[in-house]
């Protein structure tokens, strides 16, 4: 029988409950946790601030899920927390991309809760903040009410951000590498994407996943692909986007004042992703301004495609240049245009790329490999109680 001393788990989602895109990560998080601390009768309790369908990963798992919008600062809603904080006796908080210090996490501890972990994906600040403010930053993250006990970084890059920017001490800092589960790749498959997008194996698709937006670099990819297929007569080229978002339109626009219409196609968001790209050869991933190597990244390469990224320390961090992918000088067309007509004019270069690829993914990028370094750190700061 539970007891009141019992250390129970509060997970904070910050959006709705059928939001997509990474979240699934996340979902793969909580119920993890949630399976792992079952065994030592620890409950978890998930609030969304708004709760409509479940992803199944949740439905299926042991989490009770309450709605309860954790950055509502209302009295009503501080209450609410408090109460359910202390009704279902929580001891501990996993949080996600939630600030480095916040009166937050001392609302949590006011009302009980001894262990607050945040998971971090993202970043606030670039660069380390100047001596006098890096001091202050310093004394201020050794407060322990309105700090977190411990912070995970996705990606290496992350995890050492949050020591030299957000001036965490680094025996609070762990980092809990991004994985995948591997999918699965049929001949069948993909013959049956490269006869829907019109092609013959001659036919090099060069593919690029993500929210429309100049953030990701798609208007970049756009006239990398000007480049090689007007300037320098590759033709046998076909550039497809999946994705939608805010400036879908204008790439659309400028896709048509380059001419490419035939050879730059938007295919929309879509939920086959992972199956299209094994009709796909070369990935592009152009990002400006992500924090550690995207979950795409790591998908392009489980497909075996030859993956091309920038050489911002923030994005390249999963590829080794020429053994598993191919790092470019960021911002230059011609730097990428060059790499890409070499490796396609080189078939074993090509092909040792793509096995590589798929050969570090299973080796370090595994989502099981990712969900048991999770509980292996949650142990170590004593997450549980």
């Amino acid at each position: 029988m539970l007891t009141e001393l019992a250390s129970h788990i509060l997970l904070v989602a910050n959006w709705e409950s059928d939001v997509g895109y990474a979240w699934w990560l996340m979902e793969n998080f909580w119920a993890t946790i949630a399976q792992y601390y079952r065994a030592q009768n620890r409950r978890c309790t998930l609030i969304y601030p708004r709760v409509r369908a479940l992803p199944p990963v949740i439905a299926n798992s042991p989490i009770e899920v309450v709605e309860l919008d954790f950055s509502e600062r209302s009295p009503d809603s501080r209450r609410r927390l408090r109460r359910l904080i202390r009704e279902r006796h929580i001891g501990a908080a996993y949080l996600t991309d939630r600030p480095y210090l916040s009166t937050d996490y001392l609302e949590l501890r006011r009302a009980g809760v001894r262990r607050i972990v945040v998971h971090d994906h993202s970043l606030k600040a670039e660069h380390p903040p100047a001596l006098p403010k890096r001091v202050l930053k310093g004394l201020l993250m050794r407060l322990p009410l309105v700090t977190a006990d411990h912070y995970i970084g996705a990606t290496s890059y992350i995890c050492d951000r949050l020591i030299q920017v957000g001036r965490i001490p680094p025996h609070k800092c762990s980092c809990v590498a991004n994985g995948i589960r591997p999918h699965g790749w049929s001949a069948a498959t993909r013959a049956r994407y490269r006869q829907w997008l019109g092609v013959d194996e001659a036919t090099t698709v060069v593919v690029s996943t993500g929210r429309a937006d100049r953030l990701k670099g798609i208007d970049f990819i756009i006239r990398a692909a000007g480049e090689l297929i007007h300037r320098r007569q590759l033709g046998k080229l076909l550039f497809v986007h999946c994705g939608d978002g805010p400036e879908l339109a204008a790439f659309q626009g400028q896709v048509r004042e380059l001419g490419l219409d035939r050879q730059f196609r938007f295919l929309g968001r879509r939920q086959d992703v992972r199956d299209l790209l094994s009709g796909c050869d070369v990935a592009i991933h152009a990002s400006r301004g992500e924090i550690g190597y995207s979950l795409s990244i790591l998908e392009y390469m489980d497909a075996g495609l030859v993956t091309f990224v920038p050489d911002r320390e923030s994005v390249c961090g999963a590829i080794t240049h020429g053994e598993d992918g191919l790092v470019y000088r960021h911002d230059s067309i011609e730097d990428l245009a060059d790499q890409l007509q070499r490796v396609l004019a080189d078939r074993a270069l090509f092909e040792r790329i793509s096995a590589n690829a798929r050969s570090t993914i299973r080796r370090e990028y595994l989502l099981e490999r990712t969900n048991a370094q999770l509980l292996s750190t949650l142990e170590r700061c004593s997450f549980g109680g």
